[in-house]
């Protein structure tokens, strides 16, 4: 419980900074950044008071998330999802898949035709995997960076002793993750 109260904060404020500065810049967009995060705010309330969500609730999470960034962002966002599960009711601690959209919108290129951001989430046998690979943006420097990736390394080790596998593999221009989880 502790370490989901976590995210949610971190989550939020970074929202509410964006449609901060979509308010100060009278932005038409506002209205649809606030409904998308009245969105999330639902899954946010709801499905995270549970132990396991269905797979998809997350992936739907992940989505508007992205569409929320994509009203934020001046330039047309790319980021390239991919999907591949194999069974629809396959249940997933909430917040397994988020801290990987999350680091790639905030620390990565996003906005780049000829290097999108990939974003690859398989769930096939009982086996999740998740990628993402994205261009460093050497421009962002934020102080209170890695809660999601450090609260992340924790839960895995309490849903999924022994069961998980995270690389990451990075450099002054490239950053790729993969997580590999056997449910």
């Amino acid at each position: 419980q502790f370490l989901k109260s976590q995210i949610n904060p971190h989550f939020i404020f970074n929202t509410l900074n964006n449609i901060y500065s979509l308010v100060v810049s009278k932005s038409e967009k506002s209205l649809d950044a606030i409904e998308k995060l009245s969105d999330i705010m639902r899954f946010t309330t709801y499905e995270t008071q549970k132990e396991r969500i269905n797979i998809e609730e997350e992936i739907n999470y992940i989505n508007s998330l992205i569409d929320l960034e994509a009203i934020r962002m001046s330039k047309a966002i790319q980021i390239q999802v991919k999907i591949s599960i194999d069974k629809e009711n396959q249940e997933i601690p909430p917040y397994i898949i988020l801290p990987f959209v999350e680091n790639c919108i905030k620390h990565g290129v996003i906005d780049s035709v000829e290097n999108p951001v990939l974003i690859s989430v398989n769930c096939n046998q009982n086996v999740l995997t998740i990628l993402a690979e994205n261009k460093i943006n050497s421009n962002l420097k934020d102080q209170h960076s890695g809660i999601g990736f450090e609260n992340l390394k924790k839960r895995l080790e309490y849903y999924f002793p022994n069961k998980h596998k995270w690389d990451i593999e990075k450099n002054e221009i490239d950053f790729k993750s993969t997580l590999i989880i056997q449910l």
